[in-house]
């Protein structure tokens, strides 16, 4: 019985470790940037209002929420249909990316902010903010609509829905 024990504490310290170890390694520091972030917001200006055609498979357990082909630092997007509206949201989730400080957050947004400056330029605007809704919590955001109209329009929005950080990128017809 001894004997028995001993060799158990043999295989369960090194399962534990090796669980706790892969369990830390499946987050990562959230990204500051990311080489080809420009580059993707060219693909969707140039796209958006055929956002739909990034449109893949129907998430499991949805009516209107699809995979898309793109990606954005890693993200891959996630498509909403609803009427004449497309939406694709990138979500930086905090099981998958870690900030302790938020300093990384920061950064990040700052840097998107400047590729989206670039990219699309002073036809947008650019408005800040910080907003408690009672579903989402607490967030601050950033928003680029189109000459002052709602559509189409670009949302940074951090930390938000218990995640680090949401971009979501909106058209209707």
């Amino acid at each position: 019985m001894i004997f028995y024990i001993s060799q158990m504490k043999k295989i369960i310290l090194p399962l534990i470790l090796f669980f706790s170890f892969a369990a830390n390694a499946q987050t990562k520091p959230m990204p500051t940037s990311c080489p080809d972030m420009q580059q993707k917001l060219q693909l969707i200006k140039k796209s958006f209002s055929t956002l739909q055609t990034f449109k893949k498979d129907l998430l499991p357990g949805s009516t209107y929420q699809y995979a898309t082909s793109l990606s954005i630092c890693g993200v891959m997007g996630e498509m909403e249909v609803f009427g004449n509206e497309t939406e694709i949201i990138f979500k930086f989730r905090d099981k998958d990316f870690k900030d302790d400080d938020g300093k990384l957050t920061t950064a990040f947004v700052n840097n998107f902010r400047k590729a989206v400056k670039a990219v699309f330029g002073s036809n947008y605007t650019e408005t800040n903010g910080k907003e408690d809704d009672e579903m989402w919590g607490e967030s601050a955001y950033y928003e680029y609509t189109l000459n002052e109209n709602a559509f189409p329009s670009i949302r940074i929005d951090f930390p938000f829905a218990a995640d680090i950080c949401w971009i979501t990128f909106h058209y209707e017809k």
